[in-house]
């Protein structure tokens, strides 16, 4: 039985043409065997894409063991020899002149602190060094570093808050951008690499993208960690989101009622043969998804409403939308084409206050 094994990320190349069934049962066979070393009964599919993945993981298991076995034979042997005393002068040598070299204390800065003092340590040793911080890395060297001028990003930090405040976005603003940290190291990387400019394309493009402001099925709003990643900065950028529109935006919350509960809010009528219809999908997909699913998430979604090919469902949250639309999407659409026929097209929305299961 094995405690751990190396999971090899081009084991998931094809991951999105295999069906939600060949995934689960490739990852059980991966798990199963990295543990245990054990086959057991696989599919031809999977069998032939466990192929590369047993023998892998068997060259690494082989490699661990073998890199095991040396560690006991050098400890068998008392452990790794040990190197001279640096510390011991040999009286062989002459001794190195005293006073040649000026000593030069060690100052380190918590970043912090580096944010407030622009840098600059506030150490007696470096009150001459014109905003120019020493530090001894080894000893009898030293390396010298200018003002971070260069990495002060709050000109970024003010452009993104006036942004988002004159186009009304519900994006939140930031307060600081803090040297070490990964925001930070991410926005540095942008302007060093985009220029000024770019970033400020960038963040115009975000501010005025409807479905980055929340125009869409979930409602979601992107913030600055996301907005700074390289791979969404790019598309910002490039205008990939300017106009993409998936849904309308979430409705804003209506004042608690009398008992201090948020009101239901106002369904669509929805005929009876449609409710029967949404039913039938409900049992459709409890056989072939299973029980547990749906008990956790698909009992705690109604229909909304059926508009010509479309049939809109309504999640309580916008967790529970994620998890179906990330989880079984697939497989409810295609019972709600058994339903309502072969070109049912399936829409998720969030609308907070629905009654649970059992109570209408």
């Amino acid at each position: 039985m094995r405690e751990r094994f190396t999971f090899h990320r081009h084991w998931l190349d094809g991951w999105e043409e295999m069906t939600d069934g060949e995934r689960h049962e490739y990852l059980e066979a991966i798990v199963r065997y990295g543990l245990s070393g054990k086959r057991g009964a696989m599919s031809r599919y999977v069998r032939g894409r466990m192929v590369t993945a047993m023998r892998e993981m068997d060259e690494d298991a082989a490699r661990e063991e073998a890199f095991r076995e040396k560690q006991r034979r050098n400890g068998m042997l008392g452990g790794r020899p040990r190197k001279p005393n640096k510390t011991q002068q040999n009286p062989t040598e002459p001794k190195k002149a005293m006073g040649l070299q000026p000593y030069i204390k060690e100052t380190r800065v918590p970043a912090r602190r580096q944010a407030y003092s622009g840098g600059v340590s506030s150490s007696k040793y470096s009150e001459d060094t014109d905003n120019v911080v020493v530090v001894v890395a080894d000893k009898g060297r030293t390396t010298c570093a200018n003002d971070n001028d260069n990495n002060d990003l709050s000109s970024l930090v003010s452009q993104w808050n006036d942004a988002i405040k004159a186009a009304g976005s519900p994006m939140r603003p930031i307060r600081s951008l803090s040297p070490g940290t990964k925001r930070h190291t991410l926005a540095l990387g942008l302007v060093k690499q985009y220029g000024e400019d770019g970033v400020s394309e960038a963040i115009a493009e975000a501010v005025k993208s409807e479905y980055i402001n929340g125009h869409n099925s979930l409602g979601w709003v992107a913030t600055f960690d996301w907005f700074v990643q390289p791979d969404n900065f790019q598309k910002v950028l490039e205008g990939n989101f300017a106009e993409m529109r998936t849904g309308k935006p979430l409705p804003s919350p209506s004042p608690p009622g009398e008992d201090g509960q948020p009101p239901a809010p106002a369904r669509p009528e929805v005929g009876e043969e449609d409710r029967r219809g949404w039913r039938r999908l409900v049992e459709i997909c409890r056989e072939r998804i299973g029980g547990t699913f749906c008990s956790t998430y698909l009992d705690y979604c109604d229909i909304w409403s059926r508009e010509g090919d479309t049939v809109t469902m309504a999640c309580p949250s916008a967790f529970v939308a994620e998890r179906i639309d990330k989880g079984k999407a697939r497989e409810i659409v295609r019972a709600a084409r058994e339903v309502w026929g072969k070109g049912t097209r399936m829409a998720l929305t969030v609308q907070r206050g629905l009654p649970p299961p059992g109570r209408e």
